[in-house]
């Protein structure tokens, strides 16, 4: 290899193809002593480059020349990407999108993909949009454009007193959206980060949060289906929880439980998580570090007074901890139960009072199992935005 550095120098790029991919590596590997130099500065893209390295250099000891182009069979590819999953998940999605292509007539099913084709569908992929992020979608230079800030209690009794005399379901959601800056139809963060779907979900959820609060069972059960439109004794036992839990004597209670249902969806942002450290990568976590780190992407969380931003981070701590969702599906192994419980108890030991807030561990559990019912009135709605609202 020594006695190659200087050629090896001049052929800057091999390449290895297959239908619709270019895989290509640049640079100089080699001093001018013909030792090999390679300077590794961060620990990012190992799995790629070895995945890289897997294939070519195989056809290291077949190529006639040092710039041939090789052709990558698919079962040579297939035994290559079977170890990286993240791998996988690349070539998955490219396949979908080429497929969608080919389907939509913007390519023929050829061996020779055109490069714009190729290029397009590779930039559909969750890994390029992650690693090729605009100066916009970087946590710190995030800025939400047009807002009037974030909202505070008094705005949410407001908004709570207004729908009690009579606000319908759509003047509830324009006045959420207008509100809540994560939720803005065009510059909010859930428009930069995530989708309409998630948006319309946290617009939902805070909206039927509006109905639990107010008792409002016609406006909750409008936009569902006649003949499975939730019964009034179960409507009751909701009313029941919303007494138990003691949110409605406690608006700054009420302001944590709306700032919780606009943001938590944030969690999923493929591009947020890729800018949080590792600890904070499960997607609840990944929201507390936002309102730790970076109040930017979440400003409705700065309109909470220290006490309450604890509050809110603590359930979405226990959140983190256990899923209710999976619990209500008779899915949760009794190992996650017991840890959950051992976690409370470490919660209660530690004796967590704020006591200018009014507001303890088994506060926070409350809102937690609240906060739980509230996520779930959010599943269904329309991804056009025409029915957010249960």
């Amino acid at each position: 290899a020594g006695q190659q550095g200087a050629d090896l120098r001049k052929a800057r790029r091999s390449i290895a193809s297959l239908p619709g991919f270019d895989f290509s590596f640049d640079g100089e590997a080699y001093n001018d002593d013909g030792s090999f130099h390679k300077t590794v500065s961060t620990c990012e893209f190992y799995s790629e480059a070895s995945l890289f390295m897997d294939f070519t250099h195989s056809f290291s000891l077949t190529a006639s020349s040092l710039v041939d182009v090789h052709a990558l069979h698919a079962t040579a590819a297939a035994t290559c990407f079977k170890e990286f999953p993240a791998s996988c998940h690349c070539i998955y999605e490219y396949a979908r999108a080429l497929v969608h292509e080919i389907l939509e007539d913007n390519c023929e099913l050829v061996d020779d993909i055109r490069h714009e084709v190729s290029l397009a569908c590779c930039m559909k992929t969750e890994s390029y949009r992650v690693f090729n992020l605009n100066d916009s979608e970087l946590m710190r230079n995030f800025q939400i454009k047009g807002s009037t800030g974030p909202c505070s209690t008094a705005d949410i009794q407001q908004l709570l007193d207004r729908a009690r005399e009579g606000l319908s379901p759509a003047e509830v959601t324009m006045h959420i959206a207008a509100t809540f800056p994560e939720v803005h139809p065009a510059h909010g963060s859930h428009d930069s980060f995530t989708s309409n779907a998630e948006r319309n979900k946290a617009i939902a959820c805070m909206t039927n949060l509006v109905w639990l609060l107010t008792d409002n069972y016609s406006s909750f059960t409008s936009q569902q289906p006649v003949g499975t439109q939730l019964s009034k004794e179960r409507w009751n036992q909701l009313q029941a929880i919303i007494g138990w839990v003691g949110i409605r004597e406690k608006p700054a209670w009420a302001h944590v439980m709306f700032v919780l249902l606009g943001i938590k969806g944030l969690g999923k942002s493929s591009k947020l998580i890729s800018q949080v450290p590792d600890y904070y990568t499960h997607p609840d976590m990944a929201v507390v570090y936002l309102i730790q780190r970076f109040s930017n992407v979440v400003p409705s969380s700065t309109a909470l007074g220290d006490g309450m931003q604890d509050m809110l981070c603590q359930i979405l701590q226990m959140h983190h901890r256990f899923n209710v969702g999976q619990f209500i599906q008779a899915e949760n192994s009794p190992v996650t139960l017991e840890l959950f419980s051992q976690y409370l108890d470490k919660l209660n030991a530690a004796n967590i009072y704020k006591e200018n807030e009014g507001w303890d561990s088994y506060s926070a559990y409350r809102m937690f199992l609240l906060s739980a019912v509230t996520v779930m009135c959010g599943i269904g709605a329309d991804k056009g935005g025409s029915k957010t609202w249960g």
